[in-house]
């Protein structure tokens, strides 16, 4: 805490002295003069952000808060800048990091529209205790997120919080599922005490949660105990609870983390190591289809990499699994061939399997590992060039499957569409991407088979998991000429909006990982592929609300000639509908989609150059 006490002076001044010599003549009873000591004030700062919200949101818009507490008057006082922002209140509220709790004091507005203040306001003794002890938080508030839009804790310097997202990735080994959720702690670095709040999200049944011991690259040992709220089975917290001090340095130093057990995994469904705001956690999975030669083997892994944003320094970790004959891990870029690696990690002596860097990164390199352009590939004796490969991604897909996104790339493509060979219209693929939103746009004019229709369907391009959906057009059909006219929109597996083949509004709860047919097609050269692999997909077809489990399947590797050219090609096979589909991408990265065809009809949708 920063205090500002009362020095004693040594030394008078001249003046004070002669002052000091006349006052004793004139007054020879007369006190000493004395110097009133300076407030014990206490200076605190703090910085709101999106990620200490609850529910958690994810967004880089930022206010900042500095605010003067008096220790002996008992008062505190503050002012808050937020530079364009959409601001409508401010306050403080009671609750630690974690919680929700009532106003506590209104912040006036200034001259300064992207300034606010809050004059100075007593504390009761009850009131400076909680405060001093991370107790309260300021909210910022406006007409989008009216429960709160931006928040941060106020925090002296004895006091710290944690606050980090818990996933499936980060479990050793990786647990592949859609459960989500977020911890927040505080730590109280005098009295060595944790105090905890969790909240998730998962389609099982949640039984334990616990922090345990253990890096990131490790399980470890229980050390506390979280207790489940009765009222909310998916909230579990620990009131503040003293830890021994080496305990307590596990937490602070990030050799910690928060693991969630679920009747379905009992081990740990979803697991978050404790670091700091500064540090970010990457969890990913490594396997023979992301490799540069792709094929279907039991050889994998899993990779974490804990980044300090601020400094650069960044620690990585792999452990691999059937790969005995290991040699090698390095970085690459998405861009570069792996031959040409970033950087070189080192191989455990004691287990070949493992490898770990500690390492600084320059600001081009934090970039490019932020912005998810960095794989990881280990190369064995018998595959040089890599046995298995991963990105490094920020959040892993849900439904486990990993996306080329090298191959995920705006483009404008134009597909001829043939009758038994002849040429009847053409289907034109826009496809546009913003940050992690792919906009997919096909254009089809088919008049002779009575079709004129624009689609266009929003993607996620870590997931493939549908965002929106419009549709219009005309189509000829065996009842006549259908007017189509849809609009749907998805909140996780659930799709609300309109269409024209219904008058009430639409709403559908889908399976969890379902994925939209149009975003699927358009986006299929981006999925593992590998001669001789095969897994599940679910489907919903937004052009008639039709909901079907596919097989994907890789035949085999064909040679294709289409306008664009020749090209070696995986010849994919997806069925399970009425009609199914063959599609034929292109082996060499990027990969692209060179032709559709389908098993009950001669019709062909060819690449144009």
């Amino acid at each position: 805490m920063k205090y500002q006490s009362a020095i004693n002076c040594a030394k008078l001044s001249i003046f004070a002295m002669v002052f000091g010599m006349l006052s004793a003549c004139n007054n020879s009873d007369s006190e000493s003069p004395t110097m009133e000591e300076p407030a014990n004030v206490v200076q605190i700062s703090t910085t709101l952000t999106s990620a200490s919200q609850i529910p958690r949101r994810e967004s880089q818009e930022k206010a900042s808060g500095t605010l003067t507490l008096n220790m002996d008057t008992s008062t505190l006082s503050a002012q808050i800048s937020f530079e364009q922002l959409n601001v409508t209140a401010a306050h403080i509220h009671q609750g630690f990091a974690g919680e929700i709790g009532s106003v506590f004091a209104a912040f006036e507005a200034t001259s300064d529209p992207s300034v606010m203040e809050l004059t100075e306001t007593e504390l009761t003794e009850a009131q400076m205790a909680r405060l001093l002890a991370g107790g309260y938080y300021i909210n910022l508030h406006n007409d989008n997120f009216p429960e709160g839009y931006l928040r941060g804790q106020i925090l002296t310097e004895e006091i710290s919080t944690r606050i980090f997202k818990l996933s499936g990735a980060q479990q050793i080994p990786n647990v592949v599922t859609t459960a989500t959720g977020a911890a927040y702690i505080t730590l109280n670095h005098n009295q060595s005490t944790v105090r905890v709040n969790a909240f998730i999200d998962t389609p099982n049944t949640p039984i334990a949660a616990h922090i345990h011991s253990g890096d990131i690259s490790e399980n470890g040992a229980p050390i506390l105990e979280l207790q489940q709220d009765i009222e909310n089975p998916e909230y579990w917290y620990s009131d503040e609870q003293t830890l021994a001090q080496d305990l307590f340095e596990l937490v602070t130093s990030g050799r910690a983390y928060l693991n969630i057990h679920t009747d379905a995994h009992p081990e740990g469904e979803l697991r978050g190591q404790i670091v700091n705001q500064y540090k970010q956690v990457f969890s990913f999975s490594l396997d023979s289809l992301q490799a540069r030669a792709p094929r279907v083997s039991e050889q994998q892994g899993i990779g974490n990499v804990i980044l300090n944003r601020e400094s650069g320094e960044a620690s990585f970790y792999i452990a691999t699994q059937g790969i005995e004959d290991a040699t090698q891990a390095h970085i690459f870029s998405e861009q570069d061939t792996a031959s040409d690696p970033i950087i070189q990690l080192n191989q455990d002596a004691n287990d070949p399997q493992r490898f770990s860097l500690d390492t600084s990164l320059n600001s081009d390199e934090v970039e490019q590992l932020v912005q998810q352009e960095w794989k990881v590939s280990v190369g064995s004796t018998e595959y040089e060039q890599g046995a298995i490969t991963g990105q490094v991604l920020v959040e892993p897909s849900p439904s486990g499957l990993v996306l080329d996104q090298s191959s995920l790339v705006a483009e404008r493509n134009t597909y001829t569409i043939n009758f038994n060979g002849q040429a009847l219209g053409t289907a034109i693929i826009d496809m546009q991407r913003e940050g992690d939103v792919m906009t997919i746009t096909e254009i089809t004019d088919a008049v002779p088979f009575g079709i004129t229709e624009t689609l266009s369907v929003k993607i996620d391009t870590r997931t493939l998991a549908p965002i929106s959906y419009e549709g219009t057009g005309t189509a000829e059909g065996t009842e006549g000429t259908r007017f189509i006219d849809i609009n749907f929109n998805w909140d996780k597996n659930r799709v609300t909006g309109s269409t024209d083949l219904q008058t009430d509004p639409f709403e559908q709860l889908l399976p969890e990982q379902t994925v939209e047919q149009l975003g699927l097609f358009y986006s299929i050269h981006t999925l593992p592929l590998a001669e001789g692999l095969e897994y599940p997909i679910t489907v919903f077809n937004a052009l008639d609300n039709s909901l079907t489990e596919r097989q994907l399947t890789v035949v085999g590797i064909r040679e294709v000639t289409v306008a664009a050219g020749t090209f070696q090609t995986y010849e994919v096979f997806l069925n399970g509908a009425d009609v199914n589909q063959i599609f034929f991408v292109s082996q060499e990265a990027p990969r692209r989609l060179i032709q559709i065809g389908f098993d009950r009809f001669p019709i062909t949708y060819e690449l144009q150059p």
